[in-house]
């Protein structure tokens, strides 16, 4: 295949923006700033910066967080490119955005604050310029996914809290309340958090003091290793195991509309495709994520469960 580049193709600009996620403790807020200049001069923006032609688009985005925050060690991902022809004004420009996870303090708001930059309750951010509702519409999607698989409270929360607030924490990303006793019994039955001893009075018109809580890093970085794990697996199970079920849901409703006068032996064929789907994914399960590396024990056991 040749593909044959001519100048004109190169007259499109790159830029990345970042939708920055803190939580205050009741509120999960994201950072917004102020445009200056034209177009849109004084509208809301996510945080954003230009890639120039030598630039790497994640070396842009952790040196434009330690612009902002003094540090680009923070959870970051990336989410996705926004390439509309006409997303801005001035000219084509692709838009790389990612998303990353900080823990506040009151030194980094009031900095960010004295630049004009706002911290704001993801529920209640005003329309943005460009496309940028449509990128924070993106990673609200993305990280309520991610909360639910991956340990998020390790670098939102402080490192001491109570068990109010990571249920606040996680109605804030998913949208929702939960049952206070049962949540509470959850979290503690996972095992990830140390009772630190210490006590805190979350209002004044607390009854008593509200236990404080810890991390186990130990456990949440093994959490996280094994959430890398998962992601590759779902990858597998999506691209292989998922259409595989689909094409047996299709089978079973055309045998019992279509086949059954012409066909005797459906039913044992879909029984014998359903047990090898099953051998499968217990297999998968038993491997720790092993299953790329153990492709031949796989193919072998196959046989045995089919």
């Amino acid at each position: 295949m040749k593909i044959d580049f001519t100048p004109a193709d190169f007259n499109v600009a790159l830029a990345t923006s970042v939708v920055v996620y803190g939580f205050s403790g009741d509120e999960l807020l994201t950072l917004i700033a102020q445009k200056d200049g034209e177009p849109f001069h004084g509208a809301h923006i996510l945080p954003t910066a230009i890639i120039r032609p030598d630039q790497a688009p994640e070396n842009v985005v952790k040196s434009l967080l330690r612009d902002l925050t003094g540090r680009d060690d923070w959870p970051l991902e990336q989410l996705n490119s926004f390439a509309n022809p006409y997303r801005n004004p001035s000219g084509r420009v692709v838009n790389i955005a990612y998303y990353c996870l900080v823990r506040l303090s009151d030194d980094l708001k009031s900095s960010l604050e004295a630049r004009g930059c706002r911290w704001l309750p993801v529920t209640k951010v005003p329309s943005m310029a460009y496309d940028h509702d449509e990128v924070m519409a993106y990673a609200r999607e993305r990280f309520k996914r991610r909360v639910k698989r991956r340990p998020v409270g390790f670098t939102l929360l402080p490192r001491e809290f109570t068990l109010n607030e990571i249920q606040r924490l996680y109605e804030c990303a998913l949208g929702r309340k939960f049952d206070k006793r049962n949540f509470r019994r959850k979290v503690l039955k996972s095992q990830l958090l140390i009772e630190t001893g210490n006590t805190v009075r979350s209002s004044a018109k607390a009854k008593r003091p509200s236990r404080l809580y810890m991390f186990d890093e130990k456990k949440m970085i093994e959490k996280m290793k094994k959430a890398l794990v998962i992601t590759e697996e779902y990858k597998f199970l999506f691209n292989f195991i998922f259409p595989i079920q689909r094409f047996l849901g299709l089978m079973m409703i055309y045998n019992s509309q279509v086949m059954p006068k012409h066909v005797k032996n459906i039913d044992a064929v879909f029984s014998k495709t359903k047990r090898t789907l099953k051998g499968l994914l217990d297999i998968l399960s038993s491997t720790n994520g092993d299953w790329w590396n153990k492709s031949d024990d796989l193919l072998a056991e196959l046989g045995d469960n089919a």
